[in-house]
């Protein structure tokens, strides 16, 4: 026994920039024989079957971001946007309901203070950012934000190194840690140090983002 089926099929193509156009049409006959196939089976009244009617809901305990905008630098050349940066990004945050805690200008001394003060927010669940804008350098793949009051041949013993800020954050057991970059990534000419390694677990709730 046979059944017979006929398709009209038109096919639509994408290309990178979202301009799309659409096929001819070809009609496609299909011939089934149904004397072959395997007659289905009852359900057991008595089986457990999984609930898919529920999605699965994710939502933060908290959640808080530092923001920190370094421009009137005492001996590096200044910058102009990272006050107007942190002003903007403070406002969309707290649309999406962050506490935020906004900064400029910060010393060394300064920045760990914030720091401490901005991990002890942090707990289980909660969603942890930090948006960094300012004179930075990498050494050895770490990271260091460079201070208002850092003297033009700084080394890492004059900067705030953002790995262990990473580790930190990840003690609190945060269900979610941002770290966004707005600086340069280039080797410090004047550090000659190796960065001792810091140990922090490489987990699907770590989002970089860097300024290009």
């Amino acid at each position: 026994m046979f059944r017979w089926f006929t398709m009209v099929i038109r096919c639509r193509i994408f290309n990178s920039v979202g301009v799309s156009i659409l096929s001819d049409t070809a009609t496609v006959d299909i011939v089934e024989d149904v004397s072959m196939m395997t007659p289905s089976l009852p359900e057991c009244p008595t089986g457990i079957q999984e609930d898919t009617s529920k999605d699965v809901e994710y939502f933060a305990v908290d959640k808080v971001a530092l923001l920190i905008g370094n421009q009137s630098y005492h001996h590096h050349p200044k910058l102009r946007a990272p006050m107007f940066d942190v002003y903007t990004l403070g406002i969309l945050l707290r649309q999406l309901g962050f506490k935020v805690l906004s900064t400029i200008d910060l010393t060394l001394f300064e920045m760990h203070s914030i720091l401490n003060e901005f991990l002890e927010l942090l707990g289980e669940g909660v969603y942890g950012l930090v948006y960094y804008a300012g004179h930075g350098y990498e050494n050895l793949g770490q990271a260091f934000l460079v201070p208002v009051d850092a003297p033009i041949t700084q080394h890492s013993t004059d900067c705030v190194h953002l790995q262990p800020l990473l580790a930190a954050m990840q003690h609190h057991k945060t269900a979610l840690n941002v770290l966004l970059l707005d600086m340069c990534r280039k080797r410090n000419v004047h550090d000659t140090s190796v960065p001792e390694p810091v140990k922090f677990e490489v987990t699907g709730n770590i989002v970089f983002g860097y300024a290009t």
